[in-house]
């Protein structure tokens, strides 16, 4: 239980960074 949460914190950290990244060039 406690790796599969942490892969799955890993996986949410991962994904928050990519829509930060997709968000910017369109504020651009």
């Amino acid at each position: 239980c406690i790796v599969f949460g942490g892969i799955y914190t890993l996986i949410r950290e991962r994904k928050k960074n990519v829509q930060i990244t997709i968000d910017k060039p369109f504020r651009r």
